[in-house]
């Protein structure tokens, strides 16, 4: 694939994570993803994990694309995935995000798109 245009991206607005595995990051159709920043923030006065995958399109999320196993994030603090710093994604991929208590834990993400 050549890349003609590049595009900066709001690849997820600020969200609150579910205590079931979503998507939150889907690469774009005919394009590559780059995630340059993501940030978990937790709203509430207690400790908070969570688990993340990068999901191969068409796949599920399994420990075989697990990224972060129960990764905790402190009370009323925010967790800055270096795991994702510079991730790409393929049309279809996903990342996906499972919190230890339902909307306790906001997600964000900022990059770029190449078609």
């Amino acid at each position: 694939m050549s890349i003609s245009t590049i595009f900066f991206a709001v690849l997820s607005p600020t969200v609150p994570v579910t205590n079931a595995a979503a998507t939150y990051i889907t690469g774009a159709a005919n394009s590559q993803t780059l995630i340059k920043r993501a940030v978990v923030t937790n709203i509430t006065g207690g400790a908070i994990t969570f688990n993340l995958w990068r999901v191969p399109s068409g796949g599920t999320a399994v420990n075989g694309n697990l990224v972060l196993n129960t990764q905790s994030v402190g009370a009323n603090s925010q967790y800055l995935l270096p795991e994702l710093a510079n991730m790409v994604l393929y049309a279809g991929d996903t990342i996906q995000i499972q919190a230890s208590a339902n909307t306790s834990l906001n997600f964000t993400a900022s990059g770029f798109t190449a078609q």
